[in-house]
């Protein structure tokens, strides 16, 4: 799999990428929150109103969003911002998704590294996504005992937080 993470690109995101990114993002949910998000909602997820969305996200300056690429297609995705709440670490990790097929290849951990470093952070995660908690654990991240409830589809978030700085956590990152 090394072979296949040397074959890719990370760069950061751009407007006319809205489009392939809605696609890649909306799969990536079909792929991975069956069972976690009410069938019903995956079903009705809107294209259109998606990719405003990322259009949005796109045009803000507060936010970041970095793509991971075999050629043209996105394999995986980072969106990190600047925020201030109260105590927690200054730097929030908003998204990250990795296609099925590039799942424990290292992908994340380089998209993670791009976008927070190491960094103390924090972010947001469903708590029955057992596979993305642990892979924030590897990283650093603790459950820090809040919950709450993710407004579009009804499903409880966990937030977990890296309070101090990691050191030499880059594995891949300078790969892609």
């Amino acid at each position: 799999m090394v072979d296949d993470i040397l074959s890719l690109t990370q760069r950061p995101a751009v407007m006319s990428d809205a489009q392939p990114i809605t696609v890649f993002h909306t799969q990536c949910w079909l792929d991975s929150y069956s069972g976690i998000v009410p069938q019903d909602y995956l079903e009705g997820i809107d294209l259109r109103d998606r990719e405003v969305s990322w259009r949005d996200r796109l045009s803000s300056d507060l936010r970041h969003t970095a793509l991971a690429l075999r050629g043209d297609v996105i394999v995986g995705l980072v969106s990190w911002a600047r925020t201030d709440q109260g105590d927690l670490p200054g730097l929030e990790l908003m998204s990250l998704y990795v296609s099925a097929s590039y799942r424990g290849s290292g992908v994340a951990h380089a998209l993670l590294e791009r976008a927070l470093g190491g960094a103390p952070a924090h972010l947001l995660v469903f708590v029955e996504n057992p596979r993305a908690r642990a892979f924030y654990a590897k990283h650093g991240f603790s459950a820090d005992g809040y919950r709450e409830m993710e407004s579009r589809t009804g499903v409880w978030e966990l937030r977990m937080v890296r309070s101090q700085a990691r050191r030499g956590s880059a594995q891949f990152a300078d790969l892609i």
